[in-house]
């Protein structure tokens, strides 16, 4: 079953810092060869870009990606991808994932990534949705690196930006059907 009726062919992917550059790899990363000889052989090891883990039967393909803080290794990953819509929230001073290119954390033996400002750029010159939501100043996750952290107002900010990227790049064909939990609550999943 598939009681929530979910549509497997319109998976999002997102997260922030570690989680944002796993899921950009993921979206367009879609060729062993274009990678560098060393991740290639790593790679291979685990398994291939699919791995051997997941959920046979079921496609890795993405509709879209939300990044916060994150980077890719090259943008030209995106080339061959150019119908996964992104959003980036990140600022411009983060000393932990670079905004626009360098290692991350600034560590020499950590490769070269391409930052939020970056792939935004290279996205629009390859006609890629793409939104860039920059938040002044010197943190890595924009909204608060941690629960005491939190910035009220960029967090709603935030959300409401993932809400819109969604809602604009979903396209769901019909009316949405409300699905009732199994548990007695008011809680309704769309």
């Amino acid at each position: 079953g598939n009681s929530y009726g979910i549509d497997p062919d319109k998976i999002f992917i997102g997260g922030c810092s570690a989680g944002s550059i796993a899921a950009l790899h993921l979206a367009y990363l879609d060729d062993l060869n274009e990678l560098d000889n060393d991740f290639k052989t790593y790679v291979e090891q685990l398994g291939g870009l699919e791995g051997e883990s997941g959920n046979s039967g079921y496609s890795s393909l993405v509709s879209g990606v939300i990044n916060v803080s994150g980077a890719i290794k090259e943008t030209s990953y995106m080339n061959n991808n150019t119908d996964i819509p992104v959003l980036s929230i990140h600022s411009p001073g983060d000393l932990s994932i670079p905004y626009i290119s360098g290692r991350p954390y600034f560590i020499p033996t950590l490769p070269t990534v391409q930052g939020s400002k970056r792939i935004h750029e290279h996205a629009l010159r390859k006609g890629i949705n793409s939104y860039l939501y920059t938040v002044p100043g010197f943190v890595h996750i924009p909204y608060g690196n941690s629960p005491e952290a939190l910035n009220p107002v960029v967090y709603d900010s935030s959300i409401a930006l993932m809400s819109r990227f969604l809602y604009d790049n979903i396209n769901c064909s019909g009316t949405p059907t409300p699905v009732q939990e199994h548990i007695n609550n008011n809680l309704n999943i769309y």
